[in-house]
């Protein structure tokens, strides 16, 4: 076991994101969700950024001040567009782990998925507000 590899490099080749006006309504929704999600748990503002980069070998990344990156071309068909499943939220609980500690192997980073359980089972008006992605593309006019 090694642990966590840095999610950017410095002379790095520059990540390949899409623009928010491109998103699609699945996209929005997860955004929409992620940053109410984080509101909620941490008590501040996160930036979404979705990439579609192969060549970057990450699901996501994310750490306390940072945007939420999540790599689009890294995550199973249908990721975005099947609503806000178990899926984007373990996604969402796993990135969010990283507002306490970088490490996955470490205790610290144990203890703040354990908290951030703990904090969600208190979020029922989150649950009841989620997002559909079809209400998402008809407030987008889509």
């Amino acid at each position: 076991m090694f642990p966590s590899p840095k999610a950017f490099e410095e002379m790095g080749a520059p990540l390949q994101k899409k623009k928010e006006a491109d998103w699609t309504p699945g996209e929005a929704a997860f955004a929409a969700y992620a940053k109410r999600l984080y509101m909620a748990l941490f008590g501040h503002d996160v930036v979404v950024i979705i990439a579609n980069d192969c060549q970057w070998p990450n699901a996501g990344a994310y750490g306390p001040g940072e945007p939420l990156y999540v790599n689009k071309a890294r995550q199973p068909v249908g990721f975005f567009d099947s609503g806000i499943t178990d899926e984007v939220v373990e996604f969402l609980i796993h990135e969010g782990g990283h507002e306490y500690a970088g490490n996955h192997l470490s205790e610290d980073y144990h203890r703040a998925l354990c908290r951030i359980g703990a904090k969600m089972r208190n979020l029922k008006d989150l649950e009841q507000a989620k997002p559909t992605v079809a209400a998402v593309a008809v407030a987008a006019g889509g």
